[in-house]
């Protein structure tokens, strides 16, 4: 998809594809703007004519959906559902995150995190805050729907879940899991080295299949799966060079069980890694000469991704154009060389002495 924007001084550094209120929708964002264009085949040479440009309550976070429902968590705190009119409507001032439901939020306060249900009301006590971190958590919501099995009862082994949902949460080095209880309602299942940022979804097909922690250190990241009814967390560097991480995404292999594809960004550069599970090695598979702000695993193809593709053409053309001429210019000067080489040799061999 062509996207033109108005306003030239947005630069979306993340995007989302959802159904919004039946309509297949495209988020981008910054920090603090929020755009919001069908994501549908147009006839419109503009894919982004109707694109909604929205100043956000606050720094933005993620964008997160329930159903046909999109909510904007800010950060540090505060979280509001994105109404059809493209205004925000405030679920909670005081939400780090949201949890399992849109309607189950995470808030701080005397040196604890809770989890607070704003259909009935009622608060539970999750876990302390780590003394001298940030009260940052981070949370990845999972369903029975799309998630494996084998990933599933990994994460609900010995507890029976009430629903389809759950979440996991991250503060700090330590990762939990979060059910629908109100008794004991979160579980500690990892605890990390260093501290963890955020949490990406790693996929085969449709259907999540592991996770992705992303590390405070860009060139360390920690992948999560099971195996034999058993959360595996395997820890990946991604090179001693890598000093500032754009982009990052994962996917398993359709071909090999074994096997995931990263691809990651830093500000000059893609790279393509291949990591078989259980092995410590990861192998360098291709290195681009170009980045991108963010890239996403899988999203659904359009034909209207295909508009304005004659415009892209004719830059290209014209590139290859000015090419052709530096190429011919290049073979002349060449030309030259191998004239004024072979004319200095002949008189070289001229004033040569003969020898006997």
């Amino acid at each position: 998809m062509y996207i033109v924007l108005d306003d030239e001084d947005i630069v979306p550094r993340h995007f989302a594809v959802c159904d919004f209120y039946g309509v297949e929708t495209c988020f981008c964002w910054d920090d603090d703007r929020l755009v919001i264009f069908p994501y549908v085949n147009n006839e419109s040479t503009e894919a982004t004519r109707d694109a909604r440009i929205l100043t956000t309550p606050g720094p933005v976070k993620k964008v997160q959906f329930f159903g046909s429902r999109a909510f904007l968590i800010c950060a540090p705190q505060g979280a509001y559902k994105i109404l059809r009119s493209g205004k925000f409507a405030l679920l909670s001032k005081k939400a780090l995150d949201v949890g399992n439901e849109y309607f189950q939020v995470l808030v701080a306060h005397s040196n604890c995190v809770y989890l607070d249900n704003k259909l009935d009301k009622s608060s539970s006590l999750l876990f302390p805050l780590v003394p001298n971190a940030s009260e940052t958590v981070c949370t990845f919501p999972l369903n029975t729907a799309s998630t494996e099995p084998q990933l599933v009862s990994c994460f609900t082994a010995g507890w029976k879940t009430e629903g389809n949902r759950w979440c996991v949460v991250a503060h700090d080095r330590k990762l939990y899991a979060l059910r629908n209880r109100k008794r004991y309602p979160v579980q500690l299942v990892y605890t990390s080295d260093v501290a963890i940022v955020d949490i990406l979804p790693v996929k085969r097909r449709d259907k999540v299949t592991g996770l992705l922690l992303l590390t405070k250190h860009a060139n360390a990241v920690i992948l999560v799966h099971g195996k034999d009814n058993e959360l595996v967390f395997e820890k990946i560097n991604l090179g001693e060079n890598l000093r500032h991480r754009v982009a990052l995404c994962a996917s398993f292999s359709l071909c090999m069980e074994n096997i995931v594809w990263l691809v990651y960004c830093d500000r000059s550069r893609t790279y393509y890694l291949r990591k078989e599970l259980f092995v410590d090695a990861v192998q360098d598979v291709r290195v681009e000469e170009r980045t991108f702000t963010c890239v996403h695993d899988n999203i659904p193809l359009h034909t209207g991704m295909f508009e304005r593709t004659d415009i892209i053409m004719e830059k290209i053309c014209a590139k290859v154009k000015e090419l052709n001429t530096l190429c011919e210019s290049l073979t002349d000067e060449q030309d030259k060389l191998k004239r004024i080489n072979l004319y200095a040799a002949k008189q070289k061999l001229q004033i040569s002495p003969t020898t006997k």
